[in-house]
């Protein structure tokens, strides 16, 4: 099988003090505080172990989506893509050695963040001002 466009592919490791350096280069008022007094924003843990739910079922495109790959510069959906084949097969992979399923999510979720961090790398660094929303309306 031949592919169209070369392969992305994330590295297995990624620069974990430059993510870190740039997570706590947010200002204060970008954190919530977690209930339980647990360190890091709670709302950024939360949806993206709502997301990591997502990684259960197989990877595909929809239609909708395809359409909207259409807007987003290729590098960036081969990252998506990477994401989807790759944290899928994590899933499956910990279910088949018999983890809590809450528990594999979090795992999920922990890679999921280098996934995000990759694309974030990419826009910033490509110039791209992301996709144009049409205007809505005012009541």
């Amino acid at each position: 099988m031949r592919l169209s466009r070369p392969f992305f592919q994330l590295p297995v490791l990624f620069d974990v003090d430059r993510l870190q350096a740039e997570v706590a280069a947010l200002p204060p008022e970008a954190w919530v505080p977690h209930p339980d007094g647990l360190a890091g924003n709670s709302a950024a843990r939360r949806m993206l172990v709502e997301v990591a739910w997502q990684y259960l079922h197989g990877p595909r495109v929809s239609p909708i989506i395809a359409r909207r790959h259409d807007q987003i510069p290729a590098a960036i959906t081969d990252i998506a893509w990477a994401a989807q084949l790759r944290l899928n097969a994590k899933f499956k992979r910990l279910l088949a050695r018999k983890v809590m399923k809450t528990k594999a999510v979090v795992a999920v979720a922990r890679e999921l963040t280098g996934f995000v961090w990759a694309i974030g790398q990419h826009v910033s660094t490509s110039g791209w001002q992301g996709v144009a929303l049409p205007e809505t309306k005012a009541a």
